[in-house]
């Protein structure tokens, strides 16, 4: 069903367990038993993940917990490997342990932005939340400390039933303090937290709800929108309409995963299975062992059946085991094809004007599989290319500005003709081609 590459795109390092949070919707350790140790990676440990995802052509890297700056040294040294060796770094935090030095420090390794949690636009409905008296506060003033610092601040509000009637206020709130984005993300059912759906998990409605305030905030605010989790297309319905939602889709052992704190390989940071450990066996025979994750074994039997599932990739897999008791039961807010609203004018569309030059956008970042390769820039998708287009893409990344009539010309294709305009069409899309 899924190309298995030689390594995943990018991948997630787990600090640590610890959180000086304790988020009612959280799959951390604290809901099943109030005392036990946590485990941390060593400064050691990060370094060799760290190096063994360059040696496997990993792009992307983004360094989260439990909460990941209550051991900066580790987030430095990772991100400071991560950075010679040519990869895009990122962060999720809360952003209560941040100060000015910690900051500068951040952003001299090479941090462009923080992805920061804040769940109420109030300390009473956050802190009913978070669990922890004065992270309202704390939160906010993070988030200051880092806008100040030069770091761009991304907004991610986890909604539950506690909060879901406030996403709105919100986005305004943390627009005021300067964020370049804001995130509302359905809670995703903890594996031990049986009583999720009765106590916590929103309704189809609510989401929806949500998804047109984004759309509000985004006019309102001019900051771009969007959500940290896939929604299944028959969630999200107009698929036009609600373009920055529809184009997140799971790609879980797919193009992902996720390394804990003790070094364990998983799909997500929301699943449990160990599919084996990176300091003790290396990387590559962890990937090779998700291949149920690649192979359709985990497509609900109704998504595999639908003619979106190629853009849609059937939800969440962890709402699905946590809703319906398997990892291949259909997504908690999922319900058909009749509920999806496919774009009038085409799903590469809008069509653009290629006649004039153009550049390689300079983030883009390329390596080869055995079909050919991929090619990803920092703001938009992978996009696999045969072995013909990989040496065409190579080739184009070298030259300061081109047009795609001087192209077809010296490599002998037409621009115009159906399969190649198509081709050109999504690389405008994912941003692979812009101008000079």
């Amino acid at each position: 069903m899924y190309r298995t590459l030689k390594s995943p795109i990018s991948a997630q390092i787990e600090i640590t367990e610890h959180c000086n949070w304790r988020c009612i919707h959280c799959y951390n350790y604290w809901r099943t038993q109030e005392a036990r140790s946590y485990t941390t990676l060593t400064i050691e440990e990060v370094e060799k993940i760290v190096t063994e995802l360059a040696d496997n052509e990993v792009f992307d890297l983004t360094f989260t917990g439990g909460e990941p700056l209550l051991f900066p040294e580790q987030v430095l040294a990772g991100a400071t490997i991560a950075k010679k060796r040519g990869m895009w770094i990122g962060l999720n935090s809360n952003l209560t342990h941040l100060t000015h030095r910690l900051a500068h420090d951040l952003k001299s390794v090479g941090f462009k932005s923080v992805l920061v949690s804040l769940c109420g636009p109030t300390p009473e409905i956050h802190e009913q939340i978070s669990g922890r008296e004065g992270s309202f506060k704390e939160g906010t003033r993070g988030i200051l400390i880092a806008l100040e610092a030069g770091l761009k601040v991304f907004v991610n509000m986890v909604t539950t039933r506690a909060n879901q009637d406030y996403a709105y206020e919100t986005g305004a709130y943390v627009a005021g303090l300067g964020a370049s984005g804001f995130s509302v993300t359905r809670a995703t059912a903890p594996g031990n937290c049986p009583n999720f759906e009765e106590d916590f998990q929103i309704s189809r409605e609510k989401i929806k709800e949500h998804m047109e305030i984004l759309l509000q905030l985004e006019l309102d605010f001019g900051y771009n929108v969007s959500v940290c989790e896939c929604h299944p297309l028959c969630l999200i319905g107009d698929v036009k309409r609600f373009r920055h939602i529809s184009r997140r889709g799971c790609n879980a052992g797919i193009s992902t995963l996720a390394i804990g704190s003790k070094g364990e390989v998983r799909p997500c940071t929301h699943v449990g299975n160990s599919y084996g450990n990176i300091l003790v066996e290396g990387l590559h025979a962890s990937w090779l062992r998700m291949i149920e994750w690649r192979d359709g074994s985990l497509v609900p039997e109704t998504c595999s059946l639908c003619k979106y599932f190629p853009i849609c990739t059937g939800g969440c897999r962890m709402e699905g085991k946590n809703s319906k008791g398997s990892l291949n039961g259909m997504d908690t807010h999922a319900t058909g094809p009749e509920d999806v609203v496919p774009p009038e004018d085409g799903w590469i569309s809008p069509d653009r004007d290629i006649s004039g030059y153009w550049v390689v956008n300079p983030t883009a970042r390329l390596r080869t599989e055995d079909f050919g390769g991929i090619i990803k820039v920092t703001d938009g998708g992978r996009i696999p290319l045969n072995k013909d287009s990989y040496q065409l893409l190579t080739k184009l990344c070298e030259r300061r500005a081109f047009t795609f009539e001087d192209v077809g010309k010296e490599f002998s294709f037409n621009p115009q003709s159906e399969s190649s305009y198509q081709f050109l069409q999504i690389m405008l899309k994912r941003s692979i081609f812009m101008r000079p």
